[in-house]
C-alpha cells in the first residue's frame, strides 16, 4: 500500500472529473485500435490464404454432362470422359500438370435428425491431394479403396448435421458408409468442400450421372500455363465455347492488391485513432501540469530534480493508461466480435477458423497505445521540468 499511496495521491490531485475523462478517452482509443487491428488481421489472413493459390497454376473446366457427346464430337460419353479424359489432357499439357475429374451435385443428407441439403463430390484419384484434404489416419487410402456406397464426410458438415458415429448416414434415401472424416482449406475453388461429402467417382448410387455437370481440375507448376493457352489445348478435344473456365490467377492478383490496400487502411486508421488519443491525453496532462505549476515550483525549490518531476508526471500518465488498458481491451474485443460477425461471411479464413482474434495483432495495438501514451505524457512533463521555479513563485 505504501508503494501505491503516492501514485493514488497524485491521481487525486489530477482531479476525478479529469481522470474520468482521460480514462474514457484512452479506453475508446484503445478499443478502436484493437477492433481495427482485429478486423484487418482477419482480412489479411483471408488474403494470405488466397495468395497460397499462387503456389500452383490451378484451373477448373466445367460443362454439362448432357452435352458431353456434343462437346467431344462423340468421342466420350459421361462415364468415358471421367475415365479417359484426364490422361488424354495430361498428354497435351506442359510437363508437371495433372488432371483430375470430379462431379458436384446436391443431395439430401441426414443422421438421426432432420434431413438437410449438402453438396456431394464424386472425385477421381488424386483429387484429395490436389485439393489439400487432411484425412488423418485414412490419408493413405484413396476413395477407390473404400467400400461400395462409402463416403468421406467433411468436418463442417459433420458438425452441422451432428453426425453420430453410431448411427447410419443417409444420403438420398440410401445408407452411405462413412469411411473417414476430412478437413479442407477454405479457399477457392473448393471453399465449401469441408461442408460436403466425397464419394468415389465410379459410385453412382446417389445421383444420376447424366444429370448435372462434369468438371476437370487442372493443376501444375506456377506461372507455366495461361488460361488462353489452356483453352487452345482443350479445343483439340472439346468445343470450348460450351465450357466454363475458372482460374486462380485473377484471384491471386486481386488478393495481392487488396492485401496492400487493407494494410495501408489499417495502419492509417490506427495512426489517426492513436493520434487523436495522444492529443487528448497530452492536452489533459498539460492542463493538469499548468494548474500545478506552483506545487511543482515549490518542490523544485525544496530539492526535487527535473528528472524526478518528469518521472512522476510520466508515472501519472502510465497509471491512467493502465486503467484505460483494462477497459479498452475488453471493449475492443467486444467491438471486434460484433463487427466480425457480419464480415466473416466475406472472409474465408475467418469463416473456417471461427473468425478468431489474432493475439499478435492485439499485442501490436497495445504496444502502440502504450508508446503513444508515453510520448503524450513526456512532452508536458519536460515542459514542467524546464520551468524556472523562481519565476513561477514570483508570478503567483
Amino acid at each position: 500500500m505504501s508503494v501505491l499511496e503516492p501514485l493514488l495521491a497524485r491521481l487525486r490531485a489530477f482531479g476525478l472529473t479529469r481522470l474520468f475523462f482521460a480514462v474514457v478517452t484512452l479506453s475508446m482509443t484503445l478499443s478502436g485500435t484493437i477492433a481495427n487491428y482485429a478486423l484487418s488481421g482477419n482480412a489479411l489472413r483471408h488474403f494470405d490464404m488466397l495468395l497460397e493459390l499462387n503456389e500452383a497454376d490451378t484451373f477448373v473446366v466445367s460443362g454439362a454432362n448432357a452435352e458431353v457427346g456434343t462437346l467431344t464430337d462423340g468421342m466420350f460419353d459421361p462415364a468415358g470422359l471421367a475415365r479417359f479424359a484426364p490422361a488424354a489432357l495430361e498428354g497435351l499439357l506442359p510437363p508437371g500438370f495433372e488432371v483430375v475429374s470430379f462431379r458436384s451435385f446436391p443431395v439430401a443428407i441426414g443422421s438421426g435428425g432432420a434431413t438437410q441439403r449438402a453438396n456431394a463430390y464424386a472425385v477421381g484419384r488424386g483429387f484429395m491431394r490436389l485439393a489439400g484434404l487432411d484425412i488423418g489416419a485414412a490419408g493413405r487410402l484413396s476413395l477407390s479403396d473404400h467400400m461400395e456406397d462409402g463416403c468421406l464426410v467433411g468436418r463442417r458438415l459433420a458438425e452441422r448435421i451432428q453426425l453420430d458415429a453410431n448411427l447410419p448416414l443417409w444420403v438420398e434415401g440410401r445408407v452411405c458408409h462413412v469411411a473417414a472424416g476430412f478437413d479442407a482449406p477454405a479457399r477457392p475453388p473448393f471453399a465449401n468442400l469441408s461442408d460436403s461429402i466425397l464419394i468415389a467417382e465410379h459410385e453412382d448410387s446417389f445421383e444420376q450421372v447424366t444429370a448435372g455437370a462434369f468438371s476437370l481440375l487442372v493443376s501444375g507448376p506456377p506461372s507455366s500455363l495461361a488460361e488462353d493457352r489452356l483453352e487452345g489445348l482443350l479445343s483439340l478435344i472439346f468445343d470450348t465455347s460450351r465450357l466454363s473456365f475458372w482460374s486462380s490467377l485473377p484471384i491471386v492478383e486481386q488478393a495481392r492488391e487488396l492485401k496492400f490496400i487493407a494494410t495501408a487502411i489499417s495502419v492509417g486508421l490506427s495512426a489517426i485513432i492513436l493520434l487523436v488519443g495522444a492529443v487528448s491525453i497530452a492536452a489533459l496532462m498539460s492542463f493538469s501540469v499548468t494548474e500545478r505549476r506552483r506545487e511543482i515550483a515549490i518542490r523544485r525549490t525544496l530539492g526535487a530534480t527535473r528528472s524526478r518531476i518528469v518521472i512522476e508526471i510520466v508515472q501519472e500518465t502510465l497509471l491512467i493508461a493502465v486503467l484505460a488498458l483494462v477497459i479498452g481491451i475488453f471493449g475492443g474485443l467486444a467491438l471486434a466480435d460484433i463487427l466480425q460477425q457480419p464480415l466473416s461471411r466475406y472472409f474465408l479464413a475467418g469463416r473456417a477458423t471461427g473468425a478468431g482474434i489474432d493475439i499478435t495483432r492485439i499485442s501490436e495495438a497495445i504496444a502502440g497505445f502504450l508508446a503513444v501514451t508515453l510520448v503524450a505524457g513526456i512532452i508536458p512533463a519536460l515542459n514542467a521540468a524546464r520551468t524556472d521555479p523562481a519565476t513561477v513563485l514570483r508570478e503567483s
